[in-house]
């Protein structure tokens, strides 16, 4: 991938390294597109093609909400929604919930299960709860659904949402979106089968680009 891309990895706010602030005015959608704009103004990359998982994928909606519909490229959604009143709210164990994100075959290797539930505990329980309960104004991302191209890449055994009914809303709701389902993968799909994935993104990356 690196050698075919300008790769920047980020956390969004109140997760991984990034700051918690302990208020819910600073969850707002605004906050996080001025994060992705920072971020982009600091490797002066403009257009960028998205790619977020799980709820990362709302961050597309974020950006073109306050930046214009032209701010991003594409967005790559990598078992995750476009915007946030998708999200069907659920509640699960921190323990359950690492489990479940992969698809039975697919075991989480000791160390791997300590860092992924290591890093949830790291996060305050008031910055979980702002992060899940911001909201978003999606009408921009949507006046541009039927240009914006989008790449969907999702596990037939995501515990987390339900496949067919996640194709057939993005489907019904894009215009320009190709979608893979992936047999016999969770809700972790670049980490159950990385080469399977990479390989989805940076073909959907040159066609989109024409290179």
């Amino acid at each position: 991938m690196l050698n075919n891309l300008y790769m920047i990895r980020y956390d969004v706010r109140g997760h991984g390294q990034s700051d918690q602030p302990l208020f819910p005015e600073a969850y707002e959608s605004v906050h996080h597109a001025e994060d992705l704009n920072a971020v982009c103004e600091a490797f002066r990359v403009k257009k960028p093609f998205l790619a977020g998982w799980s709820l990362g994928g709302i961050i597309a909606a974020d950006a073109v909400a306050h930046y214009g519909t032209d701010y991003i490229s594409g967005s790559i959604l990598i078992d995750a929604i476009p915007y946030r009143s998708m999200h069907p709210e659920f509640s699960k164990g921190v323990r359950d919930f690492v489990i479940s994100c992969t698809a039975p075959g697919h075991p989480i290797p000791y160390a791997d299960m300590c860092m992924w539930t290591g890093a949830i505990l790291l996060q305050h329980p008031l910055v979980r709860t702002y992060s899940l309960s911001r909201t978003q104004d999606e009408r921009a991302l949507m006046s541009v659904s039927e240009s914006l191209p989008v790449l969907c890449i999702h596990g037939s055994e995501d515990q987390h949402m339900i496949a067919a009914n996640h194709e057939k809303f993005m489907k019904s709701n894009f215009g320009n979106v190709e979608y893979h389902t992936i047999p016999g993968l969770g809700h972790t799909t670049f980490w159950e089968e990385p080469e399977k994935i990479n390989a989805l993104m940076l073909a959907w990356i040159k066609k989109v680009s024409q290179v």
